[in-house]
């Protein structure tokens, strides 16, 4: 399906015109839903058969259709509430997963859908900052989201410590490895080189946050040190040169770019590697605290209780010593705490570290316009029990409270609640086992488990909590909340606004 399909006729035609050949072009736009309905009502696929809702192979994957998208618009564009059309048609197309609309109407068809690099992030992101309602919602729906191509750039002006990153790497690596894979060696990223590069030499790099910066200070450190270029010029023009870590410019000297790069990087290095001492010191100070509440937890040792109680209250005593740090310090060591957790957990909560394979590195000039595209391999997947409820009505209920909680992703789950409805946390909390499950995902203290780290198994016992609750707002009640126009009241709305 290709709307500007005489653009495409030299790659087109050979396989259309191929004898024997099954290939069809419809000159439509394949996301439009009519269109892609004409799919089917005109015959083009004659070999699948819809299924009924409630048919048993609605669940199960259907490997005889395979659909490819190329939502790579250039320039980007916005629609409606959406930031781009390929976040709008991403969301459409993992709703018509759970709802088994359109072609996946079929079975669960797996799909391959091009997209911007910067956009993947949407449903596969590799940082726990970055995940959002629409992440989570990716993976209760999918049974995997694997990044085939994508661009090796490290943009983010936020990372993890480097060693999570190798760790999910060195996973990656084995699970590839079992599978027979092996990356080209031109496709490589920089983290797979680098771990290539250290089981070829028995080599172990060290923890910390990659900076990327740390190439360019070395260059300059290097030709500083080669005397290459000058630290300054006087008003002769006469350039003075780099004499060690004593080096100054003198009064009256124009200092050159290069220098005055050196002396800024230098300064955020030491800056960063004094704060990371603090964060590194504090959040060892937290993990052998919740260590030695997990062993107490399982022992049978003697004033078991009174034990566990102490450490519960050193930790309330931890917090308020962060909160005395500043703010960005008390950013810096939740936002570790979590990614550690997240990271180390079984399954790590990301998707992203759970993959099965590692990106091949696909470049922006390799793409007209040139831009950094990403391929992402989607295969859906049934989603809970709990969410097929009522006709997928029950989904609405899921749905609002992602809304709600992911509205300040950093907040307590406690929090979170909260803001769901009035009374939602004195419910919900003490029947969530898994939020002080210390071993999967939990924490001693559920104050400090943010909605973004929760695992899927948390919000799934969440949601079944919140679904069993007796006074659990009515799916109307919620729905008017975030806006909705939907007419369709059910018969419990009807109820409540006759009471009221």
């Amino acid at each position: 399906m290709e709307p500007e399909y005489k653009s495409y006729a030299p790659y087109l035609g050979p396989l259309l015109q191929k004898k024997d050949s099954t290939y069809k072009l419809l000159p439509l736009s394949g996301i439009l839903w009519d269109n892609l309905k004409k799919v089917e009502s005109e015959g083009y696929l004659p070999h699948q058969k819809l299924r009924e809702f409630g048919d048993p192979m609605l669940d199960k994957p259907n490997d005889t259709l395979l659909v490819t998208v190329n939502l790579g618009f250039y320039p980007r564009k916005q629609y409606i509430g959406f930031v781009s059309v390929a976040s709008l048609v991403i969301h459409q197309l993992l709703s018509a997963s759970r709802a088994h609309s359109i072609f996946q109407g079929y079975g669960q068809i797996r799909m391959l859908i091009w997209m911007h690099d910067f956009e993947k992030r949407m449903v596969l992101p590799r940082l726990l900052p970055l995940r959002s309602k629409s992440s989570l919602e990716a993976e209760i729906s999918c049974k995997y989201i694997h990044e085939i191509a994508g661009s090796d750039q490290e943009e983010e002006t936020y990372r993890r410590e480097h060693e999570l990153d190798r760790i999910s790497m060195q996973r990656t690596a084995a699970k590839m490895a079992a599978d027979g894979l092996a990356t080209p060696p031109h496709r490589m990223t920089r983290l797979e080189r680098e771990i290539n590069e250290e089981a070829r030499h028995n080599a172990s790099h060290g923890g910390g946050i990659r900076r990327p910066y740390l190439d360019e200070l070395e260059d300059l450190t290097g030709r500083l040190e080669r005397k290459e270029v000058p630290v300054s010029h006087d008003k002769k023009g006469n350039a003075q040169y780099y004499e060690g870590s004593t080096s100054r410019r003198k009064p009256g000297h124009q200092a050159t770019k290069e220098w005055l790069r050196f002396l800024a990087l230098t300064y955020r290095l030491t800056t960063e590697n004094k704060s990371f001492e603090l964060l590194d010191t504090k959040m060892s100070e937290y993990e052998k605290l919740q260590t030695q509440w997990t062993k107490l937890k399982k022992s049978n040792a003697r004033e078991k209780e009174q034990r566990m109680a102490e450490i519960e209250d050193a930790i309330v005593a931890w917090r308020k010593d962060v909160e005395m740090q500043p703010y960005r310090v008390q950013k810096d060591i939740m936002w570790r705490l979590e990614e550690r957790r997240c990271a180390q957990n079984d399954p790590p909560a990301l998707m992203w570290d759970r993959r099965a394979l590692e990106p091949l590195v696909a470049r922006a000039e390799e793409f007209a316009p040139a831009q950094a595209m990403a391929l992402l391999d989607i295969q859906p997947r049934t989603i809970w029990p709990v969410l097929q409820g009522d006709g997928l009505s029950n989904y609405d209920y899921f749905e609002f409270m992602l809304t709600v909680m992911f509205s300040v992703s950093k907040q307590s789950v406690r929090e979170g609640l909260k803001t769901l409805a009035p009374g939602a946390d004195e419910w919900i909390m003490p029947r969530c086992a898994s939020l002080t499950d210390t071993e999967n995902g939990g924490v001693v203290n559920p104050d400090l488990l943010s909605v973004r780290s929760l695992t899927e198994r948390q919000w799934r016992e969440i949601f079944e909590c919140f679904m069993a609750w007796p006074f659990r707002p009515t799916r109307g009640q919620l729905l008017s909340r975030v806006g909705s126009q939907d007419l369709h009241i059910d018969e419990e709305d009807n109820d409540y606004m006759t009471s009221t």
